[in-house]
Formats: C-alpha cells, structure tokens, sequence
C-alpha cells in the first residue's frame, strides 16, 4: 500500500482513552491506548469482547492521531 491510499484508509476504531497501564513496562504509567476493532484471536480471558462484537466508528490515521494529541500524554 502506498503511503496516500494509507492516509486515506479507514480503520475500524473501538475507542481511545486514557488510563493507567496495568501491565509490562508501562505499568503504572498514565498510558493512552488505542483499541482498533475486529481482534479474531477469542481469548478465554478477553475482558473486551466489545472490540469485536460491538459498534466500532471509521477513522482515517490522521484523525486518530489528532485524538491521541488531544489527551496529552508524554513519554
């Protein structure tokens, strides 16, 4: 895929929020996740069987990104 048709790719988005990080290295960290829809993977311990079986709302990559920036989060 070439870099415009990914610009103007509309990705399947669950939500975007901010959170303390509960696990790995960010553990503890005020952390900004990303939830795209459509995992197919079924894990018996997911706790966000919404993130593919519920309602998911059609984002471009710059306007996820100008979310992300709204929550602020350093590194």
């Amino acid at each position: 895929m070439k870099r415009q048709e990914f610009l103007n790719e509309k990705i399947p988005m669950v939500e975007i929020f901010s959170s303390i990080s509960g696990e790995g290295i960010t553990s503890g960290f005020l952390t900004t996740f990303v939830r795209t829809y459509g995992c197919n993977l079924r894990c018996s311990y997911c706790d966000t069987r919404y993130s593919y079986d519920g309602e998911y709302l059609l984002m471009t990559p710059f306007e996820i990104l100008k979310e992300v920036e709204a929550y602020a989060c350093k590194k």
